[in-house]
């Protein structure tokens, strides 16, 4: 059933008075209003208003389920907007998995605002694989908004942006935002960003990815290696990552990914770590971590690469087997609080053909059943008003490196500095309650000493 609604109208004037426009430039009053009922065929019904009138458009649907067999396609609408009432869409049992049995897909579409659906794949009732049947698909659009929709029970992915010519920068997604919203139980991904700059997901929870590989959160990796990036100007702010069986977010080197910025997240309880990160511009910062797989935060540069700018700031890591492992130049790693480690806290792990340097400040790091800090192979690290306390074992181990140590505290711990084959600089360190300082065999070389 197709009706307009004075009512609808008043309300959308409301909610984006108080919430804001979907995009600039939205001009509600000019839309046309359709309502649809959970007694309708939702996607017959939505194709149609989409084919009929491809724009200006406002869907309303009732609070109800609504039933689909088959992906609701749309392709090439403009400032086309649905607006649920809590309202669940549900994938019916037994549909196949696989490509055109997805639920939702909006093609070169631009101006979205979907609000208040939840979305069930219902992949308890059907056979799932790796295909193209996510749950929503965007591909190569512009200016969407998802508010406090839900994607659960999901056949493959939970949401997936894409483009249909990643060779082409013109066919990539722009400014996607994802906000309040809920990605659960996905089969491969909870949120996919192959190809797009300009998307933020914020206020979001993304759990209980299991599956097939990588079984992760979210997922910022393009199908080919592109120069320029084919993904950049990414945000995940105030975003709950938990329960992945993979990772919590993957941050491919493929594709170039750059300016990704993690802020005020969540990342608990992921199989395998809590972020792998591979970006060249990637800022991890006021993060919580714990419980994650083999290590909270990975950030690798891969060989022959450009510098990669890796920020890691203000996050607390705890009850980590390994807090921060760190592989590249020019990474600054600075003011975390890391506790309760199994292994260590930090690792500079130089093991590549490239030169390794980092930056280590005013981070304090706690209680770790093997070692504070490991450095091995690093070509250049300066450490400059770090706090390390509590160590069963060993504060620093350095092997093979070249590590400048300013105004460092060590305290509590049986021996504070352990290094062989290196170049050691020490100056205005403070050494407290530690059964030794420093031992060092005939390989190091000390550039200068407190």
């Amino acid at each position: 059933m197709l009706r307009t609604s004075k009512i609808v109208l008043q309300f959308l004037v409301f909610y984006f008075a108080i919430y804001g426009c979907a995009y600039k430039g939205t001009d509600i009053s000019n839309c046309r209003v359709f309502h649809i009922t959970s007694h309708d065929n939702l996607k017959f019904q939505l194709e149609k208003i989409a084919s009929t009138y491809k724009s200006n458009v406002v869907v309303e649907l009732d609070k109800g389920e609504y039933y689909i067999d088959r992906q609701i396609v749309l392709e090439g609408v403009d400032n086309f907007n649905i607006f649920g009432n809590n309202s669940v869409v549900k994938m019916r049992n037994d549909t196949p998995v696989e490509n055109y049995y997805g639920m939702i897909s909006f093609k070169q579409s631009a101006n979205v605002t979907l609000n208040k659906i939840t979305f069930d794949g219902n992949r308890h009732n059907r056979f799932c694989k790796e295909t193209a049947a996510h749950t929503l698909m965007i591909i190569s659009s512009n200016n969407f908004v998802l508010n406090e929709i839900a994607c659960i029970d999901n056949a493959v992915d939970g949401i997936i942006i894409y483009s249909f010519n990643p060779l082409d920068s013109n066919y990539h997604c722009k400014n996607i935002f994802i906000n309040n919203c809920k990605i659960h139980n996905s089969f491969r991904n909870g949120i996919s960003i192959i190809e797009g700059n300009g998307i933020i997901i914020s206020n979001t929870e993304v759990s209980g990815s299991k599956g097939v590989s990588p079984e992760s959160g979210v997922v910022i990796e393009s199908d080919i290696d592109l120069l320029p990036s084919g993904i950049r100007d990414i945000k995940l702010n105030d975003v709950t990552i938990n329960n992945n069986n993979g990772w919590g977010i993957i941050i491919s080197q493929k594709g170039q990914p750059s300016n990704t910025i993690i802020n005020k997240c969540k990342i608990s309880n992921s199989g395998l770590g809590g972020i792998w990160n591979c970006s060249s511009t990637t800022s991890i910062q006021s993060s919580v971590f714990s419980y994650n797989g083999d290590v909270g935060i990975r950030s690798v540069r891969y060989e022959k690469r450009y510098k990669d700018f890796t920020l890691i700031q203000g996050n607390i890591i705890k009850h980590e087997k390994c807090g921060i492992e760190y592989l590249g130049f020019g990474g600054v790693i600075d003011s975390n609080r890391i506790d309760s480690i199994e292994d260590r806290a930090i690792y500079l792990n130089g093991w590549t053909i490239d030169s390794t340097t980092a930056i280590l400040q005013k981070n304090t790091i706690s209680n770790s059943n093997k070692v504070l800090i490991e450095v091995n192979g690093f070509t250049n690290g300066f450490f400059e008003s770090n706090t390390l306390e509590y160590s069963k074992n060993i504060g620093l181990r350095v092997v093979n490196s070249s590590i400048n140590l300013h105004n460092n505290t060590f305290k509590y711990m049986n021996l504070a500095i352990d290094a062989e084959y290196t170049r050691l600089g020490l100056k205005s360190n403070l050494f407290e309650k530690c059964g030794n300082k420093v031992s060092a065999s005939n390989s190091v070389k000390f550039l200068y000493q407190n």
